[in-house]
Protein backbone atom coordinates (compact mmCIF):
# COMPACT_ATOMS: atom_id res chain seq x y z
CA UNK A 1 0.00 0.00 0.00
CA UNK A 2 1.52 3.29 -1.10
CA UNK A 3 1.10 6.73 0.47
CA UNK A 4 -1.38 7.79 -2.21
CA UNK A 5 -3.46 4.67 -1.49
CA UNK A 6 -3.76 5.65 2.17
CA UNK A 7 -4.87 9.13 1.15
CA UNK A 8 -7.57 7.61 -1.05
CA UNK A 9 -8.77 5.38 1.79
CA UNK A 10 -9.40 8.58 3.74
CA UNK A 11 -11.19 10.43 0.95
CA UNK A 12 -8.22 12.48 -0.24
CA UNK A 13 -5.97 12.50 -3.27
CA UNK A 14 -2.47 13.87 -3.80
CA UNK A 15 -4.00 17.10 -5.09
CA UNK A 16 -6.94 17.43 -2.69
CA UNK A 17 -5.16 16.95 0.65
CA UNK A 18 -5.38 20.33 2.44
CA UNK A 19 -2.24 22.42 1.97
CA UNK A 20 -2.56 23.85 5.47
CA UNK A 21 -2.56 20.42 7.12
CA UNK A 22 -0.08 17.59 7.49
CA UNK A 23 -0.87 13.85 7.72
CA UNK A 24 0.16 11.36 10.35
CA UNK A 25 -0.21 7.64 9.64
CA UNK A 26 -0.37 5.73 12.96
CA UNK A 27 1.93 2.74 13.22
CA UNK A 28 -0.94 0.33 13.87
CA UNK A 29 -0.99 -3.39 13.07
CA UNK A 30 -1.81 -2.72 9.43
CA UNK A 31 1.18 -0.42 9.00
CA UNK A 32 3.45 -2.73 10.98
CA UNK A 33 2.82 -5.37 8.30
CA UNK A 34 3.55 -2.93 5.47
CA UNK A 35 6.81 -3.59 3.64
CA UNK A 36 9.28 -0.77 3.14
CA UNK A 37 12.81 -0.68 1.83
CA UNK A 38 14.77 -3.02 -0.39
CA UNK A 39 14.98 -6.17 1.75
CA UNK A 40 11.32 -7.22 1.76
CA UNK A 41 10.99 -6.44 5.48
CA UNK A 42 7.94 -4.94 7.11
CA UNK A 43 7.86 -2.00 9.49
CA UNK A 44 7.42 -4.34 12.47
CA UNK A 45 10.77 -5.98 11.75
CA UNK A 46 12.55 -2.77 10.79
CA UNK A 47 11.40 -0.93 13.92
CA UNK A 48 11.64 -3.74 16.47
CA UNK A 49 15.12 -4.73 15.29
CA UNK A 50 16.23 -1.08 15.19
CA UNK A 51 17.12 -1.25 11.49
CA UNK A 52 15.25 2.04 11.36
CA UNK A 53 17.15 4.25 13.85
CA UNK A 54 15.23 4.56 17.10
CA UNK A 55 15.75 8.35 17.19
CA UNK A 56 13.31 8.65 14.30
CA UNK A 57 10.41 7.58 16.56
CA UNK A 58 8.85 5.73 13.62
CA UNK A 59 6.73 3.73 16.05
CA UNK A 60 4.83 6.96 16.83
CA UNK A 61 3.60 7.35 13.25
CA UNK A 62 4.67 8.49 9.79
CA UNK A 63 4.09 11.66 7.82
CA UNK A 64 5.16 10.04 4.54
CA UNK A 65 6.97 7.02 3.10
CA UNK A 66 8.18 5.98 -0.35
CA UNK A 67 10.65 3.64 -1.98
CA UNK A 68 11.49 5.75 -5.02
CA UNK A 69 13.24 8.93 -3.86
CA UNK A 70 16.59 10.55 -4.59
CA UNK A 71 18.76 12.68 -2.31
CA UNK A 72 20.47 15.63 -4.00
CA UNK A 73 19.82 13.93 -7.36
CA UNK A 74 22.79 11.69 -6.60
CA UNK A 75 21.66 8.89 -4.30
CA UNK A 76 18.52 6.78 -4.78
CA UNK A 77 16.92 5.60 -1.55
CA UNK A 78 13.71 4.62 0.19
CA UNK A 79 12.48 7.59 2.21
CA UNK A 80 10.67 7.71 5.53
CA UNK A 81 9.39 10.94 7.09
CA UNK A 82 8.46 10.82 10.77
CA UNK A 83 7.50 13.63 13.14
CA UNK A 84 11.14 13.87 14.19
CA UNK A 85 13.05 13.65 10.93
CA UNK A 86 13.92 11.71 7.81
CA UNK A 87 15.23 8.17 7.38
CA UNK A 88 17.21 7.21 4.26
CA UNK A 89 19.85 4.70 3.31
CA UNK A 90 23.30 5.77 4.45
CA UNK A 91 25.42 6.69 1.39
CA UNK A 92 28.56 6.25 3.50
CA UNK A 93 27.82 2.56 3.94
CA UNK A 94 29.75 0.51 1.36
CA UNK A 95 26.83 -1.83 0.73
CA UNK A 96 24.20 0.93 1.07
CA UNK A 97 22.09 -1.34 3.28
CA UNK A 98 22.21 0.61 6.57
CA UNK A 99 19.74 3.37 7.37
CA UNK A 100 20.58 6.80 8.75
CA UNK A 101 18.48 9.45 10.47
CA UNK A 102 18.42 13.17 9.63
CA UNK A 103 16.67 15.02 12.48
CA UNK A 104 14.52 18.02 11.67
CA UNK A 105 16.57 19.93 14.26
CA UNK A 106 19.35 20.06 11.64
CA UNK A 107 17.19 22.26 9.40
CA UNK A 108 15.43 25.59 9.75
CA UNK A 109 13.32 25.85 6.62
CA UNK A 110 11.81 23.91 3.75
CA UNK A 111 11.49 25.11 0.17
CA UNK A 112 10.77 23.79 -3.29
CA UNK A 113 12.11 24.54 -6.76
CA UNK A 114 12.01 23.04 -10.23
CA UNK A 115 15.07 21.89 -12.14
CA UNK A 116 15.59 23.54 -15.49
CA UNK A 117 16.77 20.43 -17.31
CA UNK A 118 14.04 17.97 -16.32
CA UNK A 119 11.30 20.16 -14.88
CA UNK A 120 11.19 17.92 -11.81
CA UNK A 121 10.33 19.47 -8.42
CA UNK A 122 12.92 19.19 -5.65
CA UNK A 123 12.17 19.78 -1.96
CA UNK A 124 15.01 21.52 -0.14
CA UNK A 125 15.63 21.25 3.59
CA UNK A 126 17.79 24.26 4.43
CA UNK A 127 19.28 26.35 7.19
CA UNK A 128 21.40 23.72 8.89
CA UNK A 129 24.88 22.26 8.49
CA UNK A 130 23.82 20.80 5.15
CA UNK A 131 21.22 21.26 2.43
CA UNK A 132 19.19 18.19 1.48
CA UNK A 133 17.34 17.99 -1.81
CA UNK A 134 14.51 15.43 -2.04
CA UNK A 135 13.19 14.44 -5.46
CA UNK A 136 11.96 11.41 -7.34
CA UNK A 137 14.31 8.71 -8.53
CA UNK A 138 14.52 8.43 -12.29
CA UNK A 139 14.13 5.10 -14.07
CA UNK A 140 14.40 4.89 -17.87
CA UNK A 141 14.09 8.69 -18.05
CA UNK A 142 10.82 8.61 -16.09
CA UNK A 143 10.10 9.75 -12.55
CA UNK A 144 9.11 6.99 -10.13
CA UNK A 145 7.26 9.44 -7.87
CA UNK A 146 4.88 11.89 -9.51
CA UNK A 147 5.18 15.69 -9.38
CA UNK A 148 1.85 15.77 -7.55
CA UNK A 149 3.19 13.51 -4.81
CA UNK A 150 6.35 15.60 -4.40
CA UNK A 151 4.23 18.75 -4.12
CA UNK A 152 1.92 17.07 -1.60
CA UNK A 153 4.93 16.09 0.51
CA UNK A 154 6.29 19.64 0.31
CA UNK A 155 2.98 21.16 1.47
CA UNK A 156 2.86 18.73 4.38
CA UNK A 157 6.45 19.44 5.40
CA UNK A 158 5.96 23.19 5.06
CA UNK A 159 2.87 23.12 7.28
CA UNK A 160 4.62 20.83 9.74
CA UNK A 161 7.69 23.08 9.98
CA UNK A 162 5.71 26.30 10.34
CA UNK A 163 2.94 25.16 12.69
CA UNK A 164 3.86 21.93 14.45
CA UNK A 165 7.58 21.35 15.00
CA UNK A 166 9.10 23.16 17.98
CA UNK A 167 12.70 22.54 19.07
CA UNK A 168 14.22 24.75 21.77
CA UNK A 169 17.54 22.93 21.72
CA UNK A 170 16.67 20.83 24.75
CA UNK A 171 13.42 19.12 23.80
CA UNK A 172 11.11 18.67 20.84
CA UNK A 173 7.39 19.41 20.94
CA UNK A 174 4.88 18.50 18.24
CA UNK A 175 1.71 20.60 17.96
CA UNK A 176 -0.99 18.44 16.36
CA UNK A 177 -3.66 21.10 15.85
CA UNK A 178 -3.10 21.05 12.06
CA UNK A 179 -2.67 17.29 11.84
CA UNK A 180 -5.00 14.89 10.04
CA UNK A 181 -4.65 11.32 11.28
CA UNK A 182 -5.06 8.88 8.41
CA UNK A 183 -6.81 5.56 8.88
CA UNK A 184 -5.11 2.65 7.10
CA UNK A 185 -8.40 0.71 7.26
CA UNK A 186 -7.07 -2.43 5.58
CA UNK A 187 -6.93 -4.97 8.35
CA UNK A 188 -5.77 -8.47 7.57
CA UNK A 189 -6.37 -11.34 9.94
CA UNK A 190 -2.99 -12.83 10.74
CA UNK A 191 -4.44 -15.43 13.07
CA UNK A 192 -4.15 -18.76 11.34
CA UNK A 193 -5.09 -17.36 7.91
CA UNK A 194 -6.25 -20.11 5.57
CA UNK A 195 -5.20 -20.01 1.95
CA UNK A 196 -7.44 -20.90 -0.96
CA UNK A 197 -5.33 -23.63 -2.57
CA UNK A 198 -6.66 -26.24 -4.94
CA UNK A 199 -5.21 -29.80 -5.05
CA UNK A 200 -3.78 -29.03 -8.49
CA UNK A 201 -1.61 -26.29 -7.02
CA UNK A 202 0.13 -28.52 -4.48
CA UNK A 203 0.09 -32.26 -3.99
CA UNK A 204 0.98 -31.85 -0.31
CA UNK A 205 -1.47 -29.09 0.67
CA UNK A 206 -5.24 -28.96 0.72
CA UNK A 207 -7.28 -25.78 0.67
CA UNK A 208 -7.47 -26.00 4.46
CA UNK A 209 -3.69 -25.92 4.94
CA UNK A 210 -2.60 -23.12 7.26
CA UNK A 211 -0.03 -20.65 6.01
CA UNK A 212 2.37 -21.52 8.83
CA UNK A 213 2.33 -25.13 7.59
CA UNK A 214 2.91 -24.05 4.00
CA UNK A 215 5.92 -22.02 5.14
CA UNK A 216 7.44 -24.98 6.94
CA UNK A 217 6.70 -27.45 4.15
CA UNK A 218 8.10 -25.18 1.46
CA UNK A 219 11.27 -24.41 3.41
CA UNK A 220 11.88 -28.08 4.16
CA UNK A 221 11.33 -28.99 0.51
CA UNK A 222 13.34 -26.10 -0.94
CA UNK A 223 16.71 -27.79 -0.53
CA UNK A 224 18.12 -24.47 0.69
CA UNK A 225 20.19 -24.30 3.86
CA UNK A 226 19.54 -20.56 4.08
CA UNK A 227 17.67 -18.03 1.94
CA UNK A 228 16.71 -14.36 2.10
CA UNK A 229 13.24 -13.67 3.39
CA UNK A 230 12.39 -11.73 0.24
CA UNK A 231 13.42 -14.62 -2.02
CA UNK A 232 11.61 -17.16 0.14
CA UNK A 233 8.38 -15.15 0.12
CA UNK A 234 8.61 -14.73 -3.64
CA UNK A 235 9.05 -18.47 -4.06
CA UNK A 236 5.89 -19.20 -2.02
CA UNK A 237 3.81 -16.51 -3.73
CA UNK A 238 4.70 -17.91 -7.13
CA UNK A 239 3.37 -21.31 -6.09
CA UNK A 240 0.45 -20.05 -3.98
CA UNK A 241 -0.75 -16.77 -5.57
CA UNK A 242 -3.88 -16.69 -3.40
CA UNK A 243 -1.86 -15.87 -0.29
CA UNK A 244 -1.61 -12.17 0.43
CA UNK A 245 1.97 -10.91 0.51
CA UNK A 246 1.54 -8.95 3.74
CA UNK A 247 -0.02 -11.90 5.53
CA UNK A 248 2.75 -14.22 4.35
CA UNK A 249 5.47 -11.80 5.47
CA UNK A 250 3.84 -11.64 8.90
CA UNK A 251 3.58 -15.42 9.19
CA UNK A 252 7.26 -15.87 8.27
CA UNK A 253 8.32 -13.31 10.90
CA UNK A 254 6.28 -15.07 13.57
CA UNK A 255 8.30 -18.25 13.02
CA UNK A 256 11.79 -16.67 13.27
CA UNK A 257 12.82 -17.61 16.78
CA UNK A 258 15.36 -14.78 17.29
CA UNK A 259 13.21 -12.05 15.67
CA UNK A 260 12.27 -9.37 18.17
CA UNK A 261 9.26 -8.34 16.10
CA UNK A 262 7.57 -11.72 16.60
CA UNK A 263 6.47 -10.69 20.10
CA UNK A 264 4.06 -8.23 18.52
CA UNK A 265 1.85 -11.10 17.31
CA UNK A 266 -0.59 -13.06 19.42
CA UNK A 267 1.19 -16.38 18.76
CA UNK A 268 4.23 -15.07 20.64
CA UNK A 269 2.78 -12.61 23.16
CA UNK A 270 3.52 -14.62 26.30
CA UNK A 271 6.74 -15.35 28.15
CA UNK A 272 8.11 -18.80 27.33
CA UNK A 273 11.19 -20.81 26.48
CA UNK A 274 11.26 -21.26 22.71
CA UNK A 275 11.91 -24.42 20.77
CA UNK A 276 8.90 -26.67 21.29
CA UNK A 277 6.14 -24.44 19.92
CA UNK A 278 4.95 -25.10 16.37
CA UNK A 279 5.89 -21.53 15.43
CA UNK A 280 9.53 -21.89 16.53
CA UNK A 281 10.80 -23.05 13.16
CA UNK A 282 13.16 -20.50 11.60
CA UNK A 283 16.31 -18.62 12.63
CA UNK A 284 17.77 -15.39 11.22
CA UNK A 285 21.50 -15.43 10.48
CA UNK A 286 23.86 -12.48 10.86
CA UNK A 287 23.55 -11.77 7.12
CA UNK A 288 19.74 -11.50 7.49
CA UNK A 289 19.08 -14.77 5.66
CA UNK A 290 16.83 -17.31 7.34
CA UNK A 291 17.46 -20.99 7.99
CA UNK A 292 15.81 -23.82 9.89
CA UNK A 293 16.19 -23.41 13.65
CA UNK A 294 18.61 -25.89 15.23
CA UNK A 295 18.79 -25.78 19.04
CA UNK A 296 22.25 -27.38 19.15
CA UNK A 297 23.61 -24.85 16.67
CA UNK A 298 21.67 -21.71 17.57
CA UNK A 299 21.14 -22.21 21.31
CA UNK A 300 18.03 -21.90 23.44
CA UNK A 301 16.02 -18.71 23.08
CA UNK A 302 13.23 -17.30 25.20
CA UNK A 303 10.50 -14.71 25.03
CA UNK A 304 10.88 -12.63 28.17
CA UNK A 305 9.53 -9.43 29.70
CA UNK A 306 11.93 -6.51 29.95
CA UNK A 307 12.05 -3.99 32.80
CA UNK A 308 9.86 -1.64 30.76
CA UNK A 309 7.22 -4.42 30.71
CA UNK A 310 7.62 -5.04 26.96
CA UNK A 311 8.23 -8.50 25.53
CA UNK A 312 11.52 -9.27 23.79
CA UNK A 313 13.62 -12.28 22.76
CA UNK A 314 17.07 -13.31 23.97
CA UNK A 315 19.52 -16.16 24.00
CA UNK A 316 19.44 -17.96 27.31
Amino acid sequence: MEFKDILELNGFSLTSFPTDKFPVIPMDETMRLEEWGEDGLDFAELIDDADIPRESRAENGLIYYSEGMSINQAFDTPLLVTTHGIVTLDPRDDDATEYMFLPFSDFKDVGIYTTQDSGQPIIRLEGGPQVIGISSSILFDKSIVSKEEILCLYNSLNTFFTTAYKDDGFSVEIDLKNCIFLNTDKKEDNKEVKSQISPSESHSSSKDTSIWEIIQNEFSNSGEESISKKEFIGMILKKYPHIKKGTLSCQVSIQVINKRGRTGYYQCNKERVCGDDKFDFLFENDDKTICKYDKDKHGTWEIYRREDDKLDVRLM
